[in-house]
């Protein structure tokens, strides 16, 4: 599937059922509860020994090294894929 050929409503049916706190922790992120309903970890984007990379149920941030994004964005970035090879 190219990216041309995915289908209409597919990205938005995919970013409203994706939950990040379920899908970082199968990506070998585990995950910490913290404040204010976000999870924390070490960022799996660079090396760091403290915690700086935060995750809410619908998207991503890192205060250290800036990565930021929604699940589609997580899985594209962790395994080095491009949009339509994530959505497969």
């Amino acid at each position: 599937m190219t990216d041309a050929k995915i289908p209409p409503g597919l990205l938005e049916a995919v970013k409203r059922e994706a939950r990040l706190e379920r899908i970082a922790p199968a990506y070998g992120v585990p995950l910490k509860r913290a404040a204010q309903g976000r999870w924390e970890a070490c960022c799996p984007f660079h090396e760091e020994r403290t915690p700086s990379f935060s995750v809410w149920t619908d998207h991503f941030h890192c205060y250290g090294c800036g990565a930021h994004g929604d699940a589609i964005d997580f899985v594209q970035q962790r395994q080095g894929l491009d949009l339509a090879e994530a959505l497969a």
